[in-house]
């Protein structure tokens, strides 16, 4: 998502035809990403047993996620102007997702170094 933001500029300023290319590219990988997933759920659904009906379940999960996206796609679309978002512009709303995203990620911290034991001579 950061390098998508920091192309942005530069294809904003090369003009409507590079976008239209860029946004053309980005559709065909996910189509590419779309065939190439089904292809792979389908290769392992028909090594499943038989009564599992591994398949139909890539087909059955493949439908609930495209109703799931559209239901939440429609409900975005319906929802007012007014949101909890700082800003109605898109960048900004990927900001403050990426930042918030960040914000509550666990904080890594080193291990505690352990002292040696000590050699106590009686």
């Amino acid at each position: 998502m950061a390098i998508g933001l920091l192309a942005y500029p530069a294809t904003k300023a090369a003009g409507p035809q590079v976008l239209g290319f860029v946004l053309a590219l980005t559709v065909g990988l996910l189509l590419f990403l779309l065939i190439d997933t089904l292809g792979e759920g389908l290769e392992l659904g028909a090594e499943v047993l038989g009564r599992l009906r591994g398949t139909t379940l890539v087909w059955i999960a493949m439908g609930l996620t495209a109703i799931a996206l559209l239901a939440i796609g429609g409900e975005a679309a319906r929802r007012p102007k007014t949101s909890a978002w700082p800003s109605s512009s898109p960048s900004a709303s990927a900001c403050t997702i990426s930042v918030k995203g960040l914000s509550s990620a666990p904080r890594w911290r080193p291990a505690p170094r352990l002292s040696p034991p000590s050699s106590s001579s009686a």
